[in-house]
């Protein structure tokens, strides 16, 4: 049986690394699939660098929807990132008849709907396995292992940049800048940092994982997304008392939006008509003389999540 045919969209970190990896488990992945897999072509900008790193069997070019009208071509692996021409490029495969593979969650965050409808009335596959924590991995999980599970929410760390920052500025107490700053230069945040801090990268995921799990469309447009670059340390000090809070049973949501004046980090939704045990365990600030009740002196919300301070609400600071 022939090789599968291979068309690799994009020869950067991840698009070499691709090649390199098929290359070198030819053998494995033979034994294990049942058919050889190979890369036949590689469209990339700079097609000169790229021929200089790939066999001359390899066709290069410079223009990526040659993939598309390549008729030995048997799936197209793009991996260039962004929206255009990665959405051309994948229709046009699509409507080619070739399957598609992609790591890319910008493109199927924003135009997932329409991609997957055309692969559908086609009949092709569209695979993304990639695109939201392959390391996991968790999309085949959701698709399959998970099938007949009615599942409730999905939460987990699924942006390693905002992960590091957060972790040093608790472990250490540094101000974000600085923690920024050592990410970049340890490779763990781009030189424009902005997708992974502003929380992009994570709405692309999560926007994702949404659909699969909860059988709802792609809409990236509904999603609220702030970024962790406004955080000073004070906010992340705060989360102690969140901390101990959990150790004694509490579940509050993990979103941080107020600090109340006792030094503890609460969420809006968890605030308002709900009764708390005050940390220190000790009456006055609204509490009765067993420590429970409503805290009653917010000064002031700063918002990092969703929520609204309502003025009928006994948790506003004005009640």
């Amino acid at each position: 049986m022939n090789p599968i045919q291979i068309g690799l969209a994009g020869f950067g970190v991840v698009g070499r690394g691709t090649f390199e990896v098929l290359a070198r488990n030819q053998e494995e992945i033979r034994r294990r699939a049942g058919r050889g897999i190979e890369v036949a072509a590689i469209a990339v900008r700079d097609a000169t660098r790229a021929r200089a790193a790939v066999p001359a069997t390899v066709r290069v070019s410079g223009d990526c929807m040659d993939l598309a009208r390549d008729p030995e071509i048997d799936i197209v692996v793009e991996l260039m990132g962004g929206t255009e021409p990665a959405r051309s490029l994948v229709l046009a495969a699509i409507a080619a008849g070739k399957h598609v593979v992609t790591a890319n969650k910008a493109l199927l965050a924003t135009h997932g709907n329409e991609i997957f409808a055309a692969a559908q009335k086609a009949g092709v596959m569209v695979a993304f396995e990639a695109a939201v924590a392959g390391g996991i991995p968790i999309i085949k999980a959701l698709r399959e292992g998970l099938t007949a599970n009615r599942i409730q929410w999905v939460v987990g760390i699924i942006n390693g940049t905002s992960n590091f920052i957060l972790s040093e500025m608790r472990a250490k107490g540094l101000p974000f800048a600085t923690v920024l700053a050592e990410a970049q230069r340890l490779g763990y945040a781009e030189a424009d940092p902005r997708f992974d801090i502003e929380g992009v990268d994570a709405a692309h995921k999560l926007t994702l994982l949404s659909s699969i799990a909860f059988g709802v469309p792609i809409n990236f447009g509904a999603a609220h997304v702030e970024g962790i670059s406004r955080l000073a340390a004070a906010d992340i000090e705060a989360t102690a008392a969140y901390d101990l809070l959990a150790a004694r049973g509490w579940t509050p949501a993990p979103i941080v939006v107020a600090v109340i004046d006792t030094g503890v980090a609460w969420s809006h939704e968890d605030l308002a008509g709900v009764i708390w045990t005050n940390v220190d365990e000790t009456p006055g600030n609204g509490l009765d003389d067993d420590g429970n009740g409503y805290v009653d002196d917010v000064r002031g919300w700063d918002f990092y999540g969703n929520g609204t301070v309502d003025d009928n609400d006994p948790m506003d600071e004005d009640s």
